[in-house]
């Protein structure tokens, strides 16, 4: 669990605003949480998907000013907005990018932020963190005096929790239960239909998955990709097994990883490359 000792704010954040009449009906009938359940004290986690149940987008859904905010990687905002203006055309609805209107910070000590926190939209990032996002206006932020974090310092923060990012490389390519979304408080089966809903409620009721998320660590000089294959070795070939989801640069060469792994993979060494130049040490399956 990360313990922060002071509020940090994210760098660069990528904000998708929905606003308008309809704006709840819409995401109630697109994306994966509970959306009548949002308000401002409670946002969620949550995932945008196509018909066949893959994630074009992942994000928190947050609720302040009437208008609903949905944070994700910047470079994700154009695909994001594109799959939901598909459907905002028959609703009384307004998509716009938010970036700049407004800021994140994270911390886990709550009574650092107590005074300002009725202006605020916070949510806790995964049940099984005592960890929190609150978004505001800057100059509301800025009376907390967060620290600013580094991309690669916020990211690491998220997958030290076992919390995935879908970035442009790798939108539809995972299943929600493959990222462990189920338990990351981002999936509601008590709502209405939601796009993917068929295929992503038999995984839940019927399927038996066959891929999981794992933490990893490797130490590479070259930059581990998104979307990259994993192998390993069996009966003296090489094999895809799994696929890297997100990665974060500690220091110097080493990074932590999230990966999706084929169950019979998990106790096997793992590779970046066919030729066993780069070795993944698994750290654990993801909480």
């Amino acid at each position: 669990m990360t313990i922060l000792s002071s509020p940090s704010q994210m760098p660069n954040p990528g904000l998708l605003k929905v606003s308008g009449p309809d704006a709840e009906k819409l995401l109630e009938g697109q994306i994966t949480c509970h959306v009548a359940k949002i308000t401002p004290q409670q946002g969620s986690l949550a995932a945008h998907c196509n018909p066949q149940g893959r994630i074009i987008s992942l994000f928190y859904l947050f609720f302040l000013e009437n208008n609903y905010y949905l944070l994700m990687p910047q470079n994700m905002l154009p695909a994001a907005m594109t799959a939901l203006q598909k459907f905002a055309v028959f609703y009384k609805v307004t998509l716009s990018n938010a970036s700049h209107e407004m800021a994140c910070i994270s911390y886990t000590d709550r009574t650092a932020i107590k005074r300002p926190m009725e202006k605020l939209a916070t949510l806790r990032v995964a049940p099984h963190c005592a960890r929190y996002l609150a978004l505001g206006h800057p100059s509301l932020i800025e009376t907390l005096h967060p620290d600013m974090d580094t991309l690669s310092a916020w990211n690491d923060r998220q997958l030290s929790d076992g919390i995935p990012s879908i970035y442009p490389e790798t939108s539809e390519k995972f299943l929600p239960h493959e990222l462990n979304l189920e338990h990351l408080g981002a999936l509601s089966f008590e709502k209405g239909c939601f796009t993917g809903q068929e295929i992503i409620a038999r995984m839940q009721y019927r399927g038996k998955l066959k891929k999981r998320l794992y933490q990893a660590w490797l130490t590479t000089n070259k930059p581990p990709q998104r979307g990259a294959d994993i192998f390993n070795e069996d009966h003296q070939q090489m094999h895809v097994c799994g696929t890297l989801v997100d990665a974060a640069c500690l220091h110097d060469s080493n990074y932590r990883l999230l990966i999706i792994l084929n169950d019979a993979a998990a106790s096997r060494p793992l590779f970046l490359d066919p030729e066993q130049q780069t070795t993944l040490i698994i750290s654990g399956e993801s909480p």
